[in-house]
Parts: C-alpha cells; sequence; structure tokens
C-alpha cells in the first residue's frame, strides 16, 4: 500500500474514535445538550486509552515513514545538533506554596495537560511489563469496579490532540528529518590531547553517528495488540513495518 492509502486509514480510525464518547458517554444527571466529554465507565475509558494509544503509534509511525521519504526525495537542509543534556544532577523546580485563600477551595495548582507525544516509542510500550506492580508488593487492595464512572480529563486531553498530530504529518516530518540528518552528520573532532603533540601514532577514529532507534523493536509491542483486531491491527503492523524500516535506511541516506 502506498503512504497515501495507509494514511486515509489511519483518518478513517481517527473518525471512528470520534465517535467513542458520543456512543460511551454516560452524561451528567440532568444536563441536556451535547456533552463533548461526557463520563466513562472504567472499563470503557480502558477501551478508549487503548484506541487512543493505537491513534498515537500509527501517527508516530507516519512521520518517520514520512520524514525519510522527505531525506530521500526532497532537500532538506539538516538542523544544528544539541547533545541532550545529562540527567544526573539536574534539579526538579520547587513551586512556592499554594497561596493562602486559593488553598481551602481545592483547585488543582496547574491545568491538566496530556502527556508529551514522543516520536521515540515510550519503553513502558516497547517493552513487556514484567515487573511487579506497587499494589501486589503492599498487601491486597480494592480490586476496582468496571462500572465506576469518570471524568478521565488527561484521556479526553489525548484525544483531543490527535486532529493536530494528524494535521501536521508535513510539517512534523520535515522537523524530523532535519534534526535526525543533523544527528547524523555530527561527529566531534578528536581530541586534541588523546592525539598527542608528536603525532606518533594514527589519529582515533571519529566516533559513530547516533543510532536512530526510535521504535526500540521490530514487532509490534505487545501493549499495543492487545484487544486490538481486524482491520486496525493490520494497520498498526503494516505502520510499524514500514517505520522501522524507515529508521533503519535513514542512516543510509545521510551517510
Amino acid at each position: 500500500m502506498t503512504f497515501q492509502e495507509v494514511a486515509n486509514q489511519v483518518g478513517q480510525f481517527l473518525m471512528r474514535l470520534a465517535l467513542f464518547p458520543v456512543s460511551w458517554g454516560v452524561a451528567e444527571p440532568g444536563e441536556t445538550g451535547f456533552d463533548p466529554r461526557p463520563r466513562l465507565f472504567r472499563y470503557d475509558a480502558q477501551r478508549f486509552r487503548q484506541m487512543i494509544l493505537c491513534a498515537e503509534h500509527m501517527i508516530r509511525c507516519l512521520i518517520i515513514w514520512l520524514a525519510y521519504r522527505k531525506m530521500r526525495d526532497e532537500q532538506i537542509t539538516p538542523a544544528a545538533y544539541h547533545p541532550m543534556p545529562a540527567m544526573d544532577g539536574r534539579k526538579i523546580p520547587q513551586h512556592a506554596p499554594v497561596h493562602p485563600q486559593f488553598a481551602p477551595r481545592g483547585l488543582p495548582l496547574f491545568e491538566p495537560k496530556a502527556p508529551t507525544f514522543c516520536i521515540s516509542m515510550p519503553m513502558e510500550l516497547a517493552c513487556r511489563r514484567g515487573a511487579p506492580s506497587k499494589s501486589s508488593r503492599q498487601g491486597p487492595t480494592r480490586r476496582p469496579r468496571n462500572d465506576e464512572l469518570g471524568t478521565h480529563e488527561r484521556l479526553y486531553l489525548r484525544f483531543e490532540r490527535l486532529d493536530a498530530l494528524f494535521g501536521n504529518l508535513d510539517q512534523r516530518a520535515t522537523r524530523l528529518a532535519a534534526r535526525w540528518s543533523g544527528m547524523l552528520a555530527h561527529q566531534p573532532e578528536p581530541d586534541a590531547d588523546a592525539i598527542g603533540g608528536l603525532n606518533t601514532s594514527p589519529p582515533p577514529h571519529r566516533r559513530p553517528p547516533p543510532v536512530i532507534r526510535p521504535l526500540k523493536t521490530y514487532d509490534l509491542p505487545p501493549d499495543l495488540e492487545s484487544g486490538v483486531s481486524g482491520d486496525t491491527l493490520d494497520t498498526l503492523h503494516r505502520l510499524h513495518n514500514a517505520a522501522y524500516r524507515a529508521a533503519e535506511g535513514f542512516t543510509a541516506l545521510c551517510g
């Protein structure tokens, strides 16, 4: 299938996803009219979350695939390479105490926001979860019920940004191609002290360029396959395979 054909399949999946809150949401008592964020039973919220994870991964793979195509077919100017700073020693900023007149209202200090959308797949999706949960180590806890209702605000925030992510495929792929090509073009110069003033030995080899491996594994992560079947699973496998091979081939384009 061509890139555009697969992108069209993703667009159709997003349209089906948009109908989920309408079909399975529970209106507030006494509410009339359309509610864009109806409450969801826990069971349905888990299904909704799984569909959102699938949509995010489809978009992630489309961006990687399109970045490869742009690097192959267009003139992409490599972006300046800035290595990620080391996490060791970085301090988490401390916030001032909540204003004493605001605290009794019980409102959150910050507005909720969706987790960052990353091209590099989160490790919790890339690998099977084998570690025991905290609850299993701390003794028995109350079993959650599937009929518990919740507002799921952060879940809706993730859902509501999908249209913008899908609509900006071209711009995101262009930025990604520029960033990756800048990474691969960057090779630090050898250290003068390591070479020595007499130059009696061959200069050390340059470091190999960074490895581009955003999807971590060749196979689709098990967490994404759970509860997914039919055309959606086919699209996920097709896109993951194409994006994985595109990331592998990107280095050759910039070599």
